[in-house]
């Protein structure tokens, strides 16, 4: 039997459902859920405090394993009693939800210290020295303590001689080899792992300025149907052929051939910032559940989108908000977008203040755990609050008027005009992985427009060269009045369209 995402099946009083989350220990491995008995079996998905076995060959992607865990909380019953497929000697094969997190944590951790032992020069074998990598120690020593487990596990030992074992976890995940038989002893004290800088009052330090331009799609294409991933080979030709356009763009032929069809133009390429890379992870979109990549966005939302694209040029309230220099929305004011990808982070003891380029929009989220607004207060960008989960941001958002879209910009592709409803919440991650690196990632479910929820995943890059200036959008904004008339020139004209 195959299947491609979901397969269910009624046998007797229970319901089977499996479910493939994308390549991880393999590129097929599935989560089989026994619905009755609240029982979901992970097979090889989860090694509880054994060494991960990442089978390149058969297709295995450590950062798509990463997000597994992640993708599968949402879906499945919080209370549901978790099997692992393997356990190392004397540690339980059961477990809760917050075990899936554990070893998301524990594989990111052994990531990111290769990642910067690499910027160091330093071989793969030199991380077998090392005694403390990010939280992964505290991290295993928790993993199986669910409520449901038999057992507590004991504390793992201070020293890292695990981290041998995955020697081959990190070469994958770098894109290298396995091998490490050629890589030279790492010299005593060339380097410290790296921590997350804190603030005063002991949080983790987000602040700075971050960017996020990037070639990778909202959406998987069409083309890279059941492809989470690019090869390198793909991602560098993928570079190299927008580099092409954007050089073409600025020709003066190219120029002029818009002319002839009644195109005056646009800004030539010095003014556009849309990125000139894919994301390091190489992912083929920003979504990356449900695991097609691709927005479930429900048709009767779609048909609405359509209709105020058509009539944008009637009135004002048929634009978006971003057009009228109001809104980009949420989650549309972080999806990467022509120019303008850059935010910048402050920390106060009671909020945090996320200030978008675009627009200069800034979000102001309380962090001392007041209530939400009452459900009779609607904003277009809705209500936030923060709170810590360990050195993670979480940021919840609901509250939402019905007046704004989920994404405004051409960049977002046939999401843009997707309109929101008063039923949207978003749940918002950030995590600071490295010192010019945080991982983003957002949780949206809006039962009015959306078939079932869904999420994106991407890093945001630190620029201490970025300035962001003031962008003055709704003074002096002469476009809509512009656009309006223009389209009651055309009216007039014989052969121009109707309303």
């Amino acid at each position: 039997m195959t299947f491609s995402e979901t397969w269910s099946v009624p046998l007797g009083d229970e319901t089977i459902r499996a479910r493939h989350w994308g390549p991880a220990h393999t590129g097929g491995n599935v989560a089989v859920h026994f619905e009755q008995a609240n029982v979901v079996h992970l097979g090889a998905l989860l090694n509880n405090r054994g060494y991960p076995n990442v089978d390149a060959p058969a297709g295995a992607s450590v950062h798509g394993w990463i997000r597994v865990p992640e993708n599968m909380a949402p879906a499945d019953p919080a209370d549901a009693l978790h099997v692992y497929g393997h356990a190392e000697a004397g540690h339980p094969f059961i477990g809760t939800r917050p075990d899936l997190r554990y070893q998301r944590d524990d594989f990111t951790a052994i990531i990111e210290t290769a990642r910067r032992a690499r910027r160091e020069g330093q071989g793969v074998r030199a991380l077998v020295d090392l005694t403390f990598v990010g939280r992964a120690a505290p991290i295993r020593a928790r993993m199986g303590r669910g409520p449901r487990c038999d057992r507590e596990t004991k504390p793992m030992h201070g020293h890292f001689g695990w981290l041998a074992a995955s020697v081959p976890l990190v070469a994958v995940a770098l894109g290298g080899s396995a091998s490490v038989g050629a890589q030279p002893p790492a010299k005593a004290g060339t380097s410290r792992p790296w921590t997350v800088p804190r603030t005063p009052d002991g949080r983790p330090d987000l602040q700075g300025i971050w960017t996020n331009a990037t070639l990778t799609p909202l959406e998987r294409p069409r083309a890279m149907a059941g492809r989470a991933f690019l090869t390198v080979n793909e991602a560098t030709a993928l570079e190299a052929q927008a580099s092409g356009r954007q050089t073409a763009a600025d020709e003066p032929a190219a120029r002029a051939q818009a002319l002839t069809g009644g195109d005056v133009g646009s800004y030539n390429q010095f003014w556009f910032d849309s990125g000139s890379t894919i994301l390091p992870t190489r992912q083929t979109s920003l979504v990356v559940d449900p695991p097609d990549g691709r927005v479930p966005v429900r048709p009767e939302a779609e048909a609405r989108r359509d209709e105020a694209l058509k009539r944008s040029t009637e009135h004002p309230e048929f634009m978006s908000m971003w057009d009228r220099c109001i809104s980009r929305g949420v989650p549309g004011w972080i999806i990467p977008a022509g120019y303008n990808n850059a935010y910048q982070i402050v920390q106060t003891p009671g909020y945090v203040v996320i200030h978008a380029e675009m627009i200069h929009d800034a979000r102001i989220v309380p962090m001392d755990g007041r209530p939400p607004l009452p459900s009779t207060l609607r904003l277009l960008e809705g209500d936030s609050r923060g709170r810590w989960d360990g050195d993670t941001l979480v940021v919840e958002t609901t509250n939402f008027s019905d007046q704004n879209w989920i994404a405004t910009s051409a960049a977002s592709g046939r999401i843009k005009g997707i309109p929101q409803s008063t039923a949207l919440k978003i749940v918002e991650r950030f995590t600071r992985t490295a010192p010019d690196r945080i991982d983003y990632d957002a949780r949206i479910e809006d039962p009015a427009t959306f078939t079932q929820p869904w999420s994106l995943a991407f890093p945001l890059t630190k620029d201490d060269e970025y300035r962001i200036y003031e962008y003055a959008c709704h003074e002096g904004n002469r476009a809509i009045e512009g656009v309006l008339r223009g389209a009651r020139y055309q009216e007039r004209t014989p052969d121009g369209p109707k309303r």
